[in-house]
């Protein structure tokens, strides 16, 4: 499965808000997760969030990447 393919659900789901509120900062830190997995039109989603987000937010967002991939890379 491809970054996209495993994260897509979730960057619509928080940018969008379908479903749930629009959460920027998570939807930033999918569109991360899932270029960094090869996923290069991520970044035109990541964009997206990051023009509605200040400053901290991008902090808030690249702090739960790192989370993510250290709790992910462990196993």
């Amino acid at each position: 499965m491809t970054g996209v393919q495993t994260c897509a659900l979730p960057i619509s789901i928080y940018l969008y808000g379908e479903g749930l509120p629009k959460d920027y900062v998570k939807a930033y830190a999918w569109c991360e997760i899932a270029q960094g997995n090869g996923a290069v039109e991520a970044l035109e989603c990541r964009d997206m969030a990051m023009r509605k987000m200040d400053q901290a937010q991008i902090d808030a967002a690249n702090g739960l990447v790192s989370k993510y991939l250290r709790e992910h890379e462990a196993r």
